[in-house]
């Protein structure tokens, strides 16, 4: 008997310390991907449009969250400068009937390689931007470090998959500073490699190419175009992260029915498929728009005990257990720390107001006034991919100095102030790719925390579910639940696409 525990013991280990790139392919939800190079991001304070919300139930049905984050000042310090970054570049010369994605978690890490290695002016201009304190260079870095493995950490523990990674590029016979590289390799982990910028640009770009494809399934086979390099290039900066999620409730592929979907005022409708469901879901409703919250799932071993031991292969053919026995079988799921939002205007003429209202303030309250409530979803699959080349919009955005090849003062990773071996920012380059579908693990039931926190008296009926319809364009963000970080920011304008 206490070698039949000793295996039950162990195959519960293995199996909850599964990692969770060993997933079938079959069993995500959702797929996310992002990359820049070399970043730096900044924007002017603007005046905010405000959108009255109002939760749907009463404030005493407030949602359950996941338990308060343990995070440094510094680390916390950094989501808020993820976060500012993610809606002020959002709100940045909109083009309104396009689809959009970044990953400021994506850029914000690549960003303070780049801080990391400015000095004087320069780091002082991207500071203010980015709304950090003044923390010293391993302060800062160690806050992006702490950040990422908090996140790998918990998206693990959930069973999902985070990677993340970031590499530095440089030109062979001209290597940074040694205490910045050990800055960036020791806390961040940083791969670092010498190509040839000025003789095999094309062999450079395609092993910078390989990596960011190796690091992120595929998904972004290609980063760097030949083109953009040149004789003057001395590095290149790459942070690489790739996300997997599977629903905690899978949509039923068999409910999904093809659609209408509407991409713009006086635009034809075009066809597209609409996942559905009626489900209990965190949401909320204003005069002007609906949220519901998405949750990922964990999905965990169970053991099921008895008078005697036996293994699964010992179950009876009925699949009942003989003798009330202990097996291995998988928990119903319960929420992870990661959540996927959707952002839907009542109408497409409330998009632009929506996207004005943007912050991380009118975010966290939004969040905050929702509640447990059955919901009618209608939602269409779809899959975005964008690439976008960042320099011109962060110069409008007020930071011109890292771009200035002549002022800007990156000196913490030259090791010198001579002008023939300073470095500016030529290039901010920046990919993502999301895929939303019906997929995810297969759960048995979604009842841990999607339960009511109050109901209407016996003799009342209850109301009927509201309608989450989306059917015009339409935001959505993936989030870590206990942080508030934005890992992902979008807007969906024609799923056909």
């Amino acid at each position: 008997m206490e070698s039949q525990l000793k295996k039950l013991i162990n195959r519960l280990i293995r199996k909850d310390n599964a990692v969770a790139d060993d997933t079938p392919s079959h069993v995500p939800t959702d797929e996310v991907i992002a990359i820049p190079s070399d970043e730096p991001v900044t924007y002017a304070q603007e005046e905010r449009t405000h959108i009255p919300f109002t939760s749907a139930l009463s404030s005493s049905h407030q949602r359950d969250v996941m338990g308060e984050s343990k995070l440094s000042a510094d680390a916390e310090a950094v989501i808020h400068a993820i976060n500012s970054f993610a809606f002020r570049l959002f709100q940045q010369r909109q083009e309104s009937a396009k689809s959009r994605c970044i990953s400021p978690t994506s850029i914000v890490t690549a960003l303070a390689m780049a801080l990391a290695g400015a000095r004087n002016e320069t780091a002082a201009q991207m500071r203010q931007i980015l709304s950090l304190p003044e923390l010293s260079e391993a302060r800062l870095i160690a806050a992006v470090g702490a950040l990422q493995d908090s996140m790998i950490e918990s998206a693990e523990r959930c069973g999902l998959t985070y990677r993340v990674a970031n590499s530095l590029w440089g030109q062979t016979g001209d290597a940074p500073r040694e205490s910045y590289l050990r800055l960036v390799r020791d806390i961040l982990g940083s791969k670092y490699e010498l190509v040839d910028y000025q003789e095999a640009a094309v062999e450079a770009a395609g092993v910078i190419n390989r990596w960011t494809s190796e690091q992120t399934r595929g998904r972004i086979p290609e980063i760097i175009d030949p083109e953009m390099l040149s004789p003057l290039t001395r590095l290149v900066l790459v942070n690489a992260l790739y996300f997997k999620g599977a629903w905690m409730v899978p949509f039923d592929p068999g409910c999904s029915q093809e659609g209408d979907f509407f991409p713009a005022v006086g635009t034809e409708a075009v066809p597209v498929t609409y996942m559905q469901d009626t489900r209990e879901v965190l949401y909320g409703e204003g005069t002007s728009m609906q949220i519901i919250e998405l949750v990922y799932g964990v999905r965990k071993p169970q053991a099921v005990s008895g008078d005697d031991l036996r293994t699964p292969s010992e179950e009876r053919s009925d699949g009942v257990l003989d003798g009330g026995e202990l097996m291995v079988s998988e928990a119903p799921p319960s929420p992870s720390d990661h959540a996927m939002l959707f952002l839907l205007p009542r109408d497409l003429a409330q998009l632009a107001d929506l996207e004005a209202a943007l912050s991380e303030e009118a975010v966290a309250d939004w969040r905050r006034s929702l509640v447990n409530r059955e919901v009618q979803i209608f939602l269409p699959r779809f899959k975005t991919e964008e690439s976008m080349e960042l320099s011109d919009l962060l110069i409008e955005m007020g930071m011109a100095l890292p771009f200035d090849d002549v002022q800007a003062d990156f000196s913490g990773i030259t090791g010198t102030l001579d002008p023939d071996r300073s470095l500016s920012i030529s290039k901010v380059i920046h990919k993502t790719r999301v895929e939303v579908n019906e997929e995810g693990a297969e759960a048995a039931a979604a009842t841990a925390i999607l339960m009511a926190l109050g109901c209407a008296p016996d003799s009342a009926p209850p109301p009927p579910p509201p309608v989450f319809r989306a059917d015009h364009p339409f935001l959505y963000m993936i989030i870590q639940r206990s942080s508030g970080q934005v890992i992902f920011l979008g807007r969906m304008n024609d799923p056909s696409r």
